[in-house]
């Protein structure tokens, strides 16, 4: 075959990858379907109680939580010595079983000023139910006057088993490939896998059929 005829197969040739590939990658992204699932967050609580009442977690649905009280109420810290250990009570107020909750809790001084963080975290904790942990990371600087809690995370049972359950996605039946036609110098043929098309170029007969991949 001439140098000219081969240029011309090879243009044909490209021209039905070319097809080919936008029907396939249209079919691609159709059946595309993104999934989420995520475990229930808690709206945070900002409101600051004194150190002998309980603060109070609200759900995302505004419902009570979980509810903290303080082992001691006389905190006394400051710069030079920071109070570093205190027992924390969290008590599960809701319905819900939290396979695990974490938040801050957070002082004040007398002057509404912020002078102790920590972090707190339980697991298993079961409706109705109270446990005592420590606050790590507490550094109390301070003689404190009122304090808050506030949610990090709040794992239900539920949110955790539909979080390891696989999610089940939909499948779309591929559509068919529409009807495809090739233009030669102005004469259009059908083009259909497994037809083959044969005209003159030159002297030469070229032969073309569109096979379907495998992948």
């Amino acid at each position: 075959m001439s140098v000219r005829n081969r240029i011309i197969v090879a243009g044909l040739a490209l021209l039905v990858s070319g097809a080919a590939w936008s029907v396939s990658a249209q079919t691609a992204q159709s059946s595309a379907a993104p999934s989420a699932a995520s475990p229930s967050a808690a709206s945070p609580d900002e409101t600051r109680v004194a150190l002998t009442e309980q603060p109070v977690i609200n759900d995302s649905m505004g419902a009570p939580a979980l509810a903290g009280r303080l082992r001691e109420t006389a905190l006394v810290g400051s710069v030079e010595a920071p109070l570093k250990k205190l027992r924390l009570v969290v008590e599960n107020r809701g319905s819900s079983f939290f396979t695990y909750a974490s938040g801050w809790v957070t002082f004040y001084d007398a002057g509404g000023i912020r002078c102790g963080d920590g972090l707190f975290q339980v697991d298993a904790l079961a409706p109705g139910e109270l446990a005592e942990i420590d606050i790590p990371g507490l550094r109390l600087t301070c003689t404190a006057a009122s304090w808050r809690l506030a949610a990090k995370s709040l794992l239900t049972r539920t949110a955790a088993a539909d979080l390891a359950a696989p999610t089940a996605q939909p499948t779309t039946p591929a559509p068919p490939i529409p009807p495809l036609k090739i233009s030669i110098n102005g004469e259009v043929l059908p083009l259909q896998p497994g037809n083959p098309i044969e005209f003159k170029v030159g002297q030469e007969t070229v032969r073309i059929v569109v096979l379907q991949s495998d992948k």
